[in-house]
């Protein structure tokens, strides 16, 4: 996952948080949240990565309002249903 945008200090830099490469199997019709499971969205042992931000030199702040790109690999061995996918 990358974040990007301006620095408070001129210039622009991006920061990349490297996420857990992992597989999770949802049986159709499934309303439970992958990886989190029972623990729920905000727990940290649901989180699948993390980094110390080191951007914009050190010392400026990186404006991240333009948002993110997350990427990933999505397989379905049924097309009826649809594939929702939420990252927060």
């Amino acid at each position: 996952m990358t974040i990007s945008g301006p620095c408070s200090n001129g210039g622009s830099d991006a920061l990349t948080i490297p996420l857990l490469a992992d597989r999770y199997s949802d049986p159709p019709n499934s309303s439970a949240w992958y990886p989190s499971g029972p623990l729920g969205q905000d727990d940290p042992a649901s989180y699948q990565g993390s980094v110390t931000a080191r951007v914009c030199g050190g010392s400026g702040t990186l404006n991240a309002l333009a948002g993110s790109v997350f990427s990933a690999e999505v397989e379905a061995d049924q097309t009826a249903a649809p594939i929702r996918i939420g990252f927060h």
